[in-house]
C-alpha cells in the first residue's frame, strides 16, 4: 500500500511540474539587447478575449503590445503585462506577464499559489488618462486603470470619474 501511494504521489507530483512547465516552455514574449519581442500568434487571443467578454457594440482590438510599467505604491518594482487595445485606444485590456529569466509567460490561472492579480484580464474603458496600473497596497497588490485607487460609483457623473471604467475577469479556458 506505501508503495502505491508513494507512486501515485510520484505521477502527481510529475504531472503538475509538467502541466506548469508547459507555460515556461511557451513563453509569449521574450526580452533581448533591442527590447521586447512577441513570439506568440497573438490572433487567437484576440478571438478567444473577444469570444468570452460581451460588449455592447462590436469591437476590434487592433493592437498587440508588451508594456513594462513601475508599479505603483512603497517598495514599487518593474512588471510586465500584455497589452490588447482598438484602434480608438478606448479600450485596452491587459494580463500580467511572469518574468522568468529573459521570457514572459502568463501564469497558470488554475494554480492556488498565483495571486489573484496575476490570473485577471483587467479592462480599461475610457480616455487617455485610462490606463493598466498595478498598485501595491499594504497588504497586497491590485489592478487599476487610474493611477489613484478609488471607487467610483456607476451613478457619479462621468466627468468627475475622468470617464474612465475599469473591469477584472478570468477567462477559464486558456
Amino acid at each position: 500500500m506505501r508503495l502505491f501511494l508513494g507512486i501515485l504521489i510520484l505521477i502527481i507530483s510529475i504531472s503538475c511540474g509538467s502541466f506548469s512547465k508547459n507555460f515556461e516552455k511557451d513563453p509569449f514574449a521574450r526580452i533581448d539587447k533591442e527590447g521586447i519581442v512577441i513570439l506568440k500568434d497573438t490572433l487567437p487571443m484576440k478571438n478567444s478575449i473577444l469570444k468570452n467578454i460581451s460588449f455592447s457594440k462590436p469591437v476590434s482590438l487592433t493592437k498587440t503590445q508588451v508594456i513594462k510599467r513601475k508599479m505603483i505604491g512603497s517598495g514599487s518594482q518593474d512588471f510586465y503585462f500584455a497589452l490588447w487595445t482598438n484602434s480608438e485606444s478606448t479600450l485596452k485590456i491587459a494580463k500580467w506577464l511572469e518574468k522568468r529569466g529573459n521570457k514572459l509567460i502568463f501564469v497558470d490561472i488554475n494554480s492556488d499559489r498565483q495571486e489573484d492579480y496575476k490570473k485577471h484580464y483587467l479592462l480599461c474603458v475610457g480616455n487617455t488618462d485610462c490606463f493598466p496600473e498595478l498598485i501595491i497596497t499594504d497588504s497586497s497588490k491590485v489592478w487599476n486603470c487610474t493611477k489613484e485607487l478609488k471607487c467610483t460609483p456607476d451613478l457619479i457623473d462621468s466627468s468627475q470619474t475622468g470617464n474612465c471604467r475599469t473591469y477584472k475577469m478570468v477567462i477559464l479556458e486558456e
